[in-house]
């Protein structure tokens, strides 16, 4: 039996805002092959031959594991094997860019125990991905941080590393408890472990071994994870066939993911223009990327006008952050095995990462491996079945400054 809930209630109130207009074209990338895709439709071309698959990791038996208890050895965030020595390093949530387009393939995603794919603004996409169990010698490009950054490190006890932030954002971090554990320039630090490769913005880099150093000098580099998800390496019954999942972001941005039934995993695609697809693969490890769970989070997003993110040259039009509240409860999509399962995602501790539960508060748990975390809009529109569509929606975040209006000179 799976471990039921303590009851409770929870009242959110939402305010539904239109959704934002697609940002300016960005330029594409060639690399073949592509498969054509209409917005709204599942591509109905003959897609090439899914790579290789590769070793499955070692996990235990056929056991539930989780969320509070697992058996020695074993990985809170993936339900599979650990070394004690990475064990007792905390857990490093490291910002990775996803747009613009020329900053892909990106490094080291394959190795992380967990990636985070979230709205940042103008109708893009950013990363956050979680290192524990594994490290990566090349990750990035690394870029700054966004609101939601002051969530997720947090549920893990962890470390964030971003290239910087806005300033807004970096106040918020300020007032975390765990604001020592945040490693960027704008907090002190230097390469390594934070390497910057060129004048360009998308040519900062960083490695988990030089992170956990430079936190290990300054006494940070201890663990104190206690809690994760839930794994069962058994597929749960009640679910229903869902072997594609596609997210549009924007009219620009498209995310998708295809069941590989010989793998047993999900491959990532992504676009290289409004209408083509790709197979996405690490550079570093030239290797695909892909995912034991995909878990769609269905959050509600807030536009903060106080925060500017990036603005024109003139200091006064742009966009403003977009803060994703993933706290409380809200719908969530788990997609393993080939399978969809519909629950609530509940997260009643900022110190504690969400969990999702059935109809019958009931966990249900994942597959032992890696996960990919969608987090989309509250009000997305969504069309469930074997190819799964959701069209993310979220609240206008272009913008102008206010500027303070002079008032009126007495007359003499």
């Amino acid at each position: 039996m799976f471990r039921r809930l303590t009851a409770f209630s929870l009242a959110l109130t939402f305010i539904l805002v239109a959704c934002g207009a697609d940002p300016t074209p960005l330029p594409t990338v060639s690399a073949p092959p592509v498969v054509k895709i209409t917005p709204g439709v599942p591509p109905t071309a003959t897609q090439p031959p899914a790579p290789a698959a590769t070793a499955a990791p070692t996990s235990t038996p056929a056991v539930v594991m989780g969320p509070d208890s697992y058996p020695a050895g074993i990985n809170p965030l993936t339900g599979l094997s650990i070394t004690p020595a990475l064990q007792a390093r905390v857990p490093v949530a490291i910002k990775v860019a996803n747009y613009p387009r020329v900053a892909r393939p990106q490094s080291g995603l394959s190795l992380a125990d967990l990636v985070f794919e979230h709205y940042t603004e103008g109708g893009t996409t950013r990363f956050t991905a979680v290192f524990y169990g594994n490290d990566a010698p090349r990750v990035g490009p690394i870029r700054s941080a966004r609101l939601i950054d002051t969530v997720i490190p947090e549920m893990f006890k962890g470390a964030l590393v971003a290239s910087g932030s806005s300033t807004g954002v970096l106040r918020k971090l300020s007032f975390k408890d765990w604001y020592k554990l945040v490693v960027a320039e704008s907090t002190g630090f230097k390469c390594p472990p934070i390497c910057r490769e060129g004048d360009d913005t998308n040519s900062v880099y960083t490695s988990t071994e030089t992170v956990h150093k430079a936190l290990a000098d300054k006494g940070l580099d201890k663990s104190q994870l206690t809690s994760g998800f839930t794994f069962h390496a058994i597929t749960p019954a009640g679910g229903a066939p869902a072997k594609q999942i596609r997210i549009d972001y924007s009219g620009e941005l498209h995310t998708e993911w295809r069941y590989n039934a010989v793998s047993a995993k999900y491959e990532r695609w992504i676009d290289t223009s409004p209408t083509d697809l790709i197979a996405h693969f690490d550079k570093a490890t030239n290797q695909p990327i892909t995912a034991a769970n995909v878990i769609v989070l269905f959050i509600n997003h807030v536009v903060d006008s106080t925060i500017p993110e990036d603005f024109d040259t003139d200091g006064l039009t742009g966009h403003f952050s977009t803060e994703i509240q993933l706290w409380g409860s809200g719908p969530a999509w788990i997609f393993r095995d080939g399978q969809r399962y519909e629950g609530t995602w509940v997260r009643p501790k900022i110190d504690q990462p969400f969990v999702i539960v059935d109809k019958s508060n009931k966990q249900i748990p994942l597959k032992p491996g890696n996960s990919w975390i969608q987090m989309v809009g509250l009000f997305s529109d969504k069309t469930a079945g074997s190819d799964t569509i959701i069209k993310h929606k979220s609240p206008v975040d272009k913008g102008n400054i206010p500027t303070a209006v002079p008032s009126a000179t007495p007359k003499p």
